[in-house]
């Protein structure tokens, strides 16, 4: 591509990362166009805080499930830590997946299943997942990271950008676990929601801990119940 057709493309607002077709994720080099949302730096504190919770409970072969994979860049960062996991990458959109695919073909990853569903519906696991991590839209721009500019969120996937309500991802994604009747830990990506309004949003039964950064938060959540394994 020639340096004006970027500037031009650059001052339309495209992000950077389209007009250069990859994006770095923790160390790692990720194909990126317009079929995915671009991932922010910031969820890179969600892989460190998901992996090091792996190691505290000393889980060697874990199985890990990336709800609404876009580039593939979380699950891909988790086969490369854990290379003797088993990761399940799912997203609604087909076209998001295909990229997903080629990105973890480029970095060699065989751990990683790819699953065409809405959140979790259609995964099947041998046994409740060690974690669940989601980075789903908010549903809100009040509480987009710093690092998201509105204009450039124009030009991502419509599904990728807000919810109607605040956290109906998530709401949605946990009773999907629990239909599953699976004991899972749950890491979410929530922005710069604050404390106090994820507190009134979650439901009661759920065991929940808020992790604030700067200008980013994450909530680990304890879902559902395992099946009886004489079922």
């Amino acid at each position: 591509m020639s340096r004006r057709a970027a500037s031009k493309r650059h001052l339309l607002h495209e992000p950077m990362a389209y007009i250069q077709g990859f994006v770095q994720f923790d160390g790692l080099k990720m194909k990126i166009d317009r079929r995915s949302y671009v991932p922010n730096l910031e969820t890179e504190n969600l892989v460190n805080y998901g992996a090091t919770l792996l190691r505290q409970r000393k889980v060697d072969r874990p199985i890990v499930i990336d709800v609404g994979t876009g580039c593939g860049n979380i699950a891909i960062a988790f086969a490369k830590r854990f290379p003797g996991s088993s990761v399940i990458a799912t997203d609604i959109l087909q076209d998001t997946l295909t990229l997903a695919r080629c990105n973890a073909t480029t970095h060699g990853c065989t751990n990683v299943e790819f699953v065409h569903t809405d959140l979790i519906d259609d995964v099947e696991c041998p046994r409740s997942p060690d974690l669940v991590v989601a980075d789903l839209p908010y549903g809100s721009p009040e509480y987009l990271l710093k690092s998201n500019a509105l204009e450039e969120m124009q030009h991502m996937p419509i599904i990728s950008r807000f919810t109607e309500g605040l956290l109906d991802a998530y709401l949605e994604l946990i009773e999907q676990i629990k239909a599953k009747r699976w004991r899972a830990t749950l890491i979410a990506e929530s922005g710069t929601v604050p404390e106090k309004v994820v507190s009134r949003l979650l439901p009661p039964d759920v065991e929940w801990t808020y992790h604030a950064y700067q200008d980013y938060s994450l909530i680990q959540l304890e879902v559902g119940d395992e099946k009886d394994p004489d079922e």
